[in-house]
């Protein structure tokens, strides 16, 4: 996902990886042919849904690489996923990392009255260094894990200094507001939960400074794969899997964009009715390329907030950085 920072132009690609706590085994990437990267909302992020390779639920590997770059690059990946047990959680960047990162857990809602409407997140808690002086991130639910839901949730990974925004509730106007407060510790170690104003915010944009690049991977306990048939497996749901790739036979037909699965549909009525296979993914990418509005994320040029529309609020966010380089 594509992000704009306020003293920087320096954007980056990352790859996800996430595995409860092993090096081998059912993964799930991030890159595929017809989807080669992972957004930074839950409407464009990977989907960890139905099942993995070997058949089971349990979400044991994703791997991938961050490459930097000023013009096409990338540096906010998501995955959806499911959480089982909330009190065994815990997903930690590997060790030896070879640059700062950052990760970020939210809890992804929709909106029952707005069938259809893209999915939230909303913040649960962000991490910046799972020791002091480490490259490496670390998070788990804080306070009493009981009082989380189990479910479904994303979680996303940043360069350190890329942090996530949500715009004020008055119909978006105004600076964008910090959905976590700062690290607990003066070394940057602990886990950041959400700010006041933050916690009743869903995620809108990520902001700030951060650049790197190479392979990672990070680990999850007590996850899996988002169980099929969670939702209404239909144009719009979260559940229905990215329009932009083939989904195994248990996730069913349609993908998360209304907008981009109707057009498909449109063209080929198998996509709805059958599965969203190889040739509903190719028409996706030959006719669901450009903003399609109506808040659903996009890789629109000018969609600073990533809502789907190129409009004031963009330009309110670009005068708000108006000024000096430093």
């Amino acid at each position: 996902m594509t992000i704009r920072s306020r003293s920087t132009a320096i954007l980056s690609a990352l790859v996800l990886a996430c595995a409860p706590i092993a090096l081998a085994g059912p993964d799930i990437d991030e890159s595929t042919p017809s989807k080669p990267d992972a957004g930074g909302t839950p409407a464009t992020a990977k989907q960890a849904v139905g099942k993995n390779a070997d058949g089971g639920t349990v979400l044991v590997r994703c791997s991938g690489a961050l490459a930097a770059g000023l013009v096409s690059g990338d540096s906010v990946d998501m995955f959806v996923f499911n959480v089982w047990s909330t009190s065994e959680f815990v997903a930690e960047v590997n060790a030896d990392v070879g640059y700062p990162t950052s990760i970020w857990l939210f809890r992804v809602a929709t909106n029952p009255d707005q069938p259809g409407s893209a999915p939230a997140a909303f913040a649960v808690v962000g991490n910046n260094a799972a020791e002091p002086g480490s490259n490496a991130s670390r998070i788990r639910f804080p306070g009493n894990p009981a009082q989380f839901p189990t479910g479904t949730y994303a979680i996303a990974i940043t360069p350190r200094g890329v942090r996530p925004f949500g715009l004020p509730p008055t119909g978006g106007q105004g600076n964008p507001i910090q959905l976590f407060g700062p690290p607990p510790n003066a070394n940057g170690t602990g886990l950041m939960v959400p700010s006041i104003a933050g916690a009743q915010l869903r995620l809108s944009i990520w902001d700030g400074n951060g650049s790197a690049a190479g392979p990672y991977a990070m680990f999850m306990g007590g996850s899996g794969f988002v169980p099929a048939g969670t939702g209404a497996a239909a144009c719009g749901s979260q559940y229905a899997g990215s329009c932009f790739e083939p989904h195994p036979a248990e996730v069913g037909p349609g993908c998360n964009d209304p907008t981009c699965c109707t057009t498909v549909c449109a063209i080929d009525p198998s996509c709805c009715s059958g599965a969203w296979d190889q040739a509903c993914a190719t028409i996706a990418s030959q006719n669901c390329t450009i903003c399609t509005g109506g808040g659903t994320p996009s890789d629109c040029p000018g969609d600073i907030n990533r809502d789907g529309w190129v409009n004031g609020l963009d330009l309110g966010l670009l005068l708000g950085d108006w000024g000096p380089c430093y």
